[in-house]
């Protein structure tokens, strides 16, 4: 496995996956059954949970005298400080994707909807300057993002639905027969992104005489 989500080994075997061609990771579990409360399901987290993966990091601090923040394009492994829940309440309904699955290695299941309730979505944020990492959200269980301690830009990201989907057969005398399927459909799925990260600088000034 050479996706640069970096988490325990074990933790990283159990949660991690890759497209066929190695270019795109998600992270694959089954979402846990029945609800906590009326129409609020198990595999929900509440707005803005957060999960902190380096309680050490702080980002970037305070601008001194004589610096300035600016933006660059980092590239490759980035440290994640923290997820945050920004997408609490999510269903299987997603029609449309950036890239196509054949494309990419994805081997998608059902290209139909199930509607079936999956993980909220989580946001990553940079331990080094604390502003996002991804440009959308990782759709996994708290314990899932606790493990996930760095992430590789340079790998799109893509998301199966994880539900499972009833299908019924008729048999031969005419009765119908139910069982279930792993839905599969591509929710999510976007290509590699440099992360905008902050740093800090000295200002330069140009002193021009008249």
């Amino acid at each position: 496995m050479t996706v640069s989500v970096r988490a325990s080994g074990a933790e990283k075997a159990f949660y991690i996956e890759t497209s066929d061609d190695d270019r795109m990771w998600t992270v694959v579990q089954e979402p846990p059954i029945g609800e906590t409360e009326p129409g609020i399901h198990v595999c929900w987290y509440k707005l803005d949970t957060r999960c902190l993966v380096a309680p050490s990091a702080s980002g970037l601090r305070a601008l001194g005298e004589g610096e300035h923040y600016y933006r660059y394009d980092r590239t490759g492994e980035v440290p994640v400080g923290e997820w945050r829940v920004t997408e609490p309440y999510v269903y299987c309904i997603s029609m449309k994707t950036e890239l196509a699955g054949d494309a990419c290695g994805i081997r998608e299941g059902s290209p139909d909807i199930c509607l079936q309730p999956f993980f909220s979505g989580w946001t990553a944020y940079c331990a080094d300057c604390g502003d996002s990492i991804l440009r959308g959200n990782v759709y996994m269980s708290y314990e899932a993002a606790k493990s996930l301690s760095v992430l590789d830009v340079d790998k799109g990201y893509y998301y199966l639905c994880p539900s499972m989907r009833p299908v019924w057969e008729e048999t031969e005398s005419g009765s119908q027969v139910t069982h279930y399927v792993r839905c599969g459909h591509l929710n999510r799925c976007w290509g590699p992104r440099p992360h905008k990260c902050k740093e800090i600088s000295y200002n330069r000034y140009r002193v021009v005489y008249d």
